[in-house]
């Protein structure tokens, strides 16, 4: 085989093995699932405001520390692979409220857990007295959703933490 037939094949070689690792390697955070995480995000908050809407409430309002407290919490639950109000360590949710700089007056939490980031949990939530009531209260003002992956009783699944609040 003479020189620039070796020279085309090794270069077609290179170049579908470049394609093959562009797609294979992510290069930042949205490639690893973070933007996934947000449109999941976006979702449930947009879902739990119109039900409040079509139930006489006014919408929440996204807020940072709510946010993070529900993330801190999702990510605990998914570390520790527990599905509860209150971790192994006898944490309650109001902890997660402080850590990260929320003064509620009032404060309230929905858990979720699915084996697929899905909108139909706010379905769910609203078929539970007890998740409707949270999410229907109207004293509540703020909203933070955290969404972590992780295993509970060997699955796969999503923990996702619906925190609701009305600062002092």
């Amino acid at each position: 085989m003479n020189f620039a037939k070796r020279f085309r094949k090794a270069s077609v070689i290179l170049l579908i093995l470049s394609f093959v690792l562009a797609w294979a390697i992510p290069t930042s955070a949205s490639e690893e699932g973070q933007d996934d995480n947000n449109e999941y995000i976006g979702i449930v908050i947009d879902q739990t405001n119109t039900e409040r809407v079509k139930n006489g409430s006014s919408g929440l309002a996204m807020n940072n520390e709510l946010m993070k407290a529900a993330q801190l919490k999702a990510e605990d639950m998914a570390m520790k692979s527990y599905f509860s109000h209150t971790s192994p360590e006898g944490i309650n949710p109001w902890h997660w409220f402080y850590e990260a700089d929320y003064k509620p007056r009032l404060a309230g939490e929905n858990l979720g857990l699915t084996y697929s980031k899905t909108s139909k949990l706010v379905n769910a939530w609203m078929n539970s007295e007890t998740h409707k009531r949270n999410l229907l209260n109207n004293d509540f003002e703020d909203i933070g959703i955290g969404v972590a992956k992780g295993l509970y009783k060997g699955r796969e699944v999503y923990f996702t933490v619906q925190l609701f609040g009305v600062e002092l």
